[in-house]
């Protein structure tokens, strides 16, 4: 009788150490995906019209066109929410679901999301598009890639 209670006892042991296991993993990537939903930022485009006097204001500026719902765009925004704020100063993001998606990427000049564009006293002289950030693994940051994000991000903030 003490060998069956005392089983018992090991069982119901094992069982609550597995279901708190369990749970913290469940917890942890809901944690994980959670984290990076958005870019986080005061400078916000709402529309094509704000981005174009953004372009025109004769600021260097760095326009950051991405979706909400983008698997590549989450990723970026990761690592983009790690800056500090003196790099993120001129990043403008603008969610491009909130007009005509093909309207945008057409008079951007752009295909598809993530892109970063750098404007310099109002014209475009640089781009991160998605086929660069990811060929060159700056969004899926397997090594290097952040740091070679932010030398990007600091050198249009120099110019």
């Amino acid at each position: 009788m003490r060998k069956s209670n005392m089983l018992k006892v090991l069982i119901a042991f094992f069982l609550i150490l597995i279901f708190v296991f369990f749970l913290s993993v469940f917890l942890k990537v809901q944690s994980n995906s959670n984290k990076n939903e958005t870019y986080i930022s005061n400078n916000v485009i709402n529309d094509s019209k704000d981005a174009k006097k953004i372009i025109q204001s004769n600021k260097n500026v760095i326009i950051y066109f991405s979706q909400k719902n983008c698997v590549y765009c989450k990723e970026l925004n990761s690592h983009l929410n790690n800056l500090d704020s003196r790099i993120k100063e001129n990043l403008y993001v603008f969610y491009i679901e909130n007009e005509d998606k093909e309207l945008v990427k057409k008079e951007f000049d752009f295909s598809y999301t993530p892109t970063l564009i750098y404007y310099r006293d109002s014209i475009e002289s640089d781009r991160l598009d998605n086929d660069l950030l990811f060929k060159n693994d700056l969004a899926k940051f397997n090594n290097k890639g952040e740091t070679e994000l932010k030398k990007w991000l600091e050198n249009k903030k120099e110019e």
